[in-house]
């Protein structure tokens, strides 16, 4: 989701900033700066992956004033390269999208914590607890992990800027935010089809490329 910056009052801006800076830092780590250094399959899949998202976020449908819907992506992102590294391609997305002026580059903390990295947290929160919780099965991982995590990360998207446009105010000024629900079950849909239909693919011709597809576990069973 791609928000304007007129939507976000100065203070709500900057602790954005302030949040999406902090995310970045944590994220770093010598070990995963040097696998990614070290293994060229690792770079050509978390380059893929920005191009790829990049594509996606530039399409976009503008339901309300300052408010841009796209597909999410980042389901399919965490769950081909872990956490951190779909969310190191999510920011090269968002500032490749950013870079044609639309949304203005003030907004690439904002909008990369929206688009990036509340579903990719949630996304890796979910693959984790299939792991405790679920029987080791392929469809398992295919329906939970991929349709219902994408479904559940654009509902969580879409959720918080709804708080966001309520503490801003911005319904009452600019009608910014009023469309969200009616659009909610439009965007559910695809966003799981697409990343539950690009991740069955991998899964099944290319599991080695899915970082969190451990096929000894979801296969075989131990």
């Amino acid at each position: 989701m791609q928000l304007a910056p007129e939507l976000m009052g100065p203070d709500i801006l900057w602790v954005s900033w302030l949040i999406a800076g902090l995310v970045l830092v944590l994220s770093f780590s010598p070990r995963a700066l040097a696998g990614l250094g070290q293994v060229s399959a690792r770079q050509h899949l978390v380059l893929g992956t920005a191009v790829a998202l990049s594509v996606l976020w530039s399409v976009r449908a503008t339901v309300d004033p300052g408010v841009g819907l796209h597909i999410l992506g980042m389901t399919a992102a965490v769950l081909l390269l872990g956490w951190r590294y779909a969310i190191w391609a999510g920011l090269m997305a968002e500032l490749a999208v950013s870079a044609t002026g639309a949304p203005a580059l003030a907004m690439v903390g904002p909008n990369w914590l929206l688009s990036a990295v509340v579903p990719a947290t949630l996304t890796a929160g979910i693959a984790r607890a299939v792991r405790q919780a679920l029987p080791p099965n392929l469809f398992v991982f295919v329906f939970v992990c991929c349709f219902f995590g994408a479904g559940a990360c654009v509902l969580a998207v879409h959720l918080i800027v709804a708080v966001l446009m309520g503490v801003t105010g911005m319904p009452g000024i600019q009608g910014a935010g009023v469309s969200l629900p009616a659009f909610l079950p439009l965007v559910i849909f695809p966003e799981a089809f697409i990343n539950g239909a690009v991740m069955s693919l991998l899964v099944v011709f290319r599991p080695d490329w899915v970082r969190l597809f451990d096929s000894q576990w979801y296969l075989d069973g131990r």
